[in-house]
């Protein structure tokens, strides 16, 4: 069973600019119409470049801040802290 307080990261990402560590709890659970995933990301670092979606949401949530992280959207940076959704 996943545990978002020992997230098992069983995906890491190298690339320059993008590395980070993820827990893919969705897939952990089986779920076949929900994506549901845990990052850990150190400062200056970003999962993915900006993007968009046509057909899903996405859903933000700080477990934990060490920084203060941002979240582009609509070309407008936003700084986000622990307990943000």
């Amino acid at each position: 069973m996943p545990n978002i307080f020992e997230p098992d990261f069983n995906q890491r990402r190298e690339h320059p600019g993008f590395r980070a560590l993820r827990a893919r709890l969705g897939w952990e659970l089986g779920t076949e119409h929900l994506g549901a995933s845990i990052w850990e990301i150190e400062p200056g670092e970003a999962a993915y470049p900006y993007h968009y979606h046509l057909a899903e949401e996405e859903l933000l949530v700080v477990h934990l801040a060490t920084c203060s992280p941002s979240l582009a959207a609509s070309r407008a940076a936003t700084r986000w802290r622990t307990g943000a959704m």
